[in-house]
């Protein structure tokens, strides 16, 4: 399959009228009862996946000042899919 063009769009546009068939997946799936609008900050994600420029970022000073811990994000990505499905609050 060839890569095809780069296309956007903002998940706060997109997901607006998205609240009805979240509540047909939980109600398909005995999910647990969140609101629609309390499960995803849309407009921060529309922030973090639409930069168009490049994400420069350094840790160090925070590592001079005691804050070690390191979160692996592949492995939480697939940690809390897992997590969430178990605790019912995604199919």
């Amino acid at each position: 399959m060839k890569v095809g063009e780069v296309q956007t769009i903002s998940l706060s546009q997109h997901m607006v009228d998205k609240a009805g068939l979240w509540a047909h997946m939980t109600k398909k799936h005995g999910l647990k009862k969140f609101a629609f609008d309390q499960l995803v900050a849309w407009p921060f994600a529309d922030y973090v996946f639409g930069t168009d420029w490049d994400v420069m970022s350094d840790v160090t000073k925070s590592r001079l000042h005691g804050f070690h811990d390191v979160v692996d994000s592949e492995a939480m990505f697939e940690r809390l899919p897992r997590r969430f499905r178990k605790e019912k609050i995604v199919p």
